[in-house]
């Protein structure tokens, strides 16, 4: 009986998602940037804001859990990071499916992380990247030199 009330749930969850369903083109734009807070070590705080172009209401994920920091050899911030800040779910809350970001059109809603570089990173021009905030698609947030 568990296993179907589970299942129920779940299975509610997901048609409360798909009512948010629309035909016109999701206009959702992510713009990121960050500030270095120190130097030694290096400790960024990245911002990404998520902002409604279209015409009409969205609904975007609340916490965008887990957010996290990730460093790239390369601008275009494709492939494998270096490093990646600790982005694990156990910072998250069980009801996280839930809470959903209302944007109307227009509107925004910041995204926010901060992280210190590990001193172990070899001397080099990082390009950091927000994960987490746009799903799975890296959103660049700057870079960092580590003389």
């Amino acid at each position: 009986m568990r296993n179907f009330v589970g299942l129920g749930a779940f299975l509610l969850i997901v048609g409360a998602c798909s009512v948010f369903e629309s035909t016109e083109p999701t206009r959702l734009t992510y713009e990121g940037r960050s500030v270095i807070l120190s130097e030694t070590p290096v400790s960024v705080d990245a911002v990404v804001t998520v902002r409604n172009a279209g015409s009409k209401t969205r609904h975007v994920s609340g916490n965008g859990c887990p957010l996290y920091i990730a460093a790239y050899t390369t601008p275009d911030r494709e492939g494998s990071p270096v490093w990646e800040s600790d982005g694990t779910m156990s910072d998250c809350p069980a009801t996280l499916v839930l809470r959903l970001i209302t944007l109307a059109p227009g509107d925004s809603h910041d995204y926010r992380v901060r992280a210190t570089l590990p001193s172990s990173l070899p001397k080099a021009t990082y390009y950091l990247a927000m994960l987490g905030a746009n799903g799975p698609i890296p959103v660049a947030v700057g870079q960092v030199n580590i003389p």
